[in-house]
Formats: structure tokens, C-alpha cells, sequence
């Protein structure tokens, strides 16, 4: 594991009370991402010495989005197309998402896994700028 930081958010109102755990193991990985409820709990960010893992959304919706250095980023997507877009809180900001980019809770779990694991791009998905 080369995970050496987990935030995730804590609205209230409009004030976000972030947590930050450093070194996280797997079980509070997994319990931040399960309380992500697109509401007072919308976003985790995991990060290792080289880029950052964000995970957005909640209620079986999630957006992932990985970042390496300052101005580079790709998003996971579904192989498949799927028309639409989908409006989630993520960071606390409602935003319209292509709904291509939205990935159900076992498929944003084993995103995140193999990125916790390995610190690679689940290459069972497309990864594009968003």
C-alpha cells in the first residue's frame, strides 16, 4: 500500500469540517467511501506520493477522477456510452456529470481497491480528461 493520505469532507450548512487520516488502512478507506451520501459526505481523496485518488457522490453514484502533479487528470469511464448527464454534490458543489462517468458502488470499490493495492488505473475501464 502507497497510500499516505485519506481526506473525505463533513458538510454541515456550508462549512466543511474535513477529516485527514494519514497512512489509512483499507477498512477506513472503505467506511469513507460507504458514507459518502452526496449530501454531508460527498468526496475522499486518497494520496500517495505521486497522485491523488478522488472519489465523488454517493447513493450509488460516484464519479472517481485521478490526479498526477498540478495539471493533469483523467476520469474513469464506462466502456460503454450511456447519453445524459446526472446531477451530483461532489466537494460540496452540485455539478451536471456525463452519465458515462458515473460508476455504481461495486464498480467504484474495486476502482478504488486496485488503485489502493497497486497505485494503478483499473485497466477495465476507459480513462479520459473528463
Amino acid at each position: 500500500m502507497s497510500i499516505k493520505k485519506m481526506e473525505y469532507d463533513n458538510w454541515i450548512n456550508s462549512l466543511s469540517n474535513d477529516t485527514e487520516i494519514e497512512n489509512p488502512t483499507w477498512e477506513q478507506i472503505e467506511k469513507a467511501i460507504k458514507s459518502l451520501d452526496a449530501d454531508q459526505h460527498t468526496m475522499v481523496i486518497l494520496t500517495s506520493d505521486t497522485q491523488s485518488l478522488i472519489i465523488g457522490g454517493g447513493q450509488g453514484q460516484y464519479i472517481i477522477t485521478v490526479l498526477f502533479g498540478d495539471d493533469n487528470h483523467v476520469s474513469a469511464r464506462r466502456k460503454s456510452p450511456i447519453d445524459g448527464d446526472i446531477e451530483l454534490n461532489i466537494g460540496g458543489q452540485t455539478g451536471f456529470y456525463s452519465k458515462r462517468l458515473v460508476l455504481d458502488f461495486a464498480l467504484a470499490i474495486h476502482v478504488v481497491m486496485i488503485f489502493w493495492q497497486k497505485e494503478i488505473l483499473d485497466p477495465n475501464l476507459e480513462w479520459s480528461f473528463p
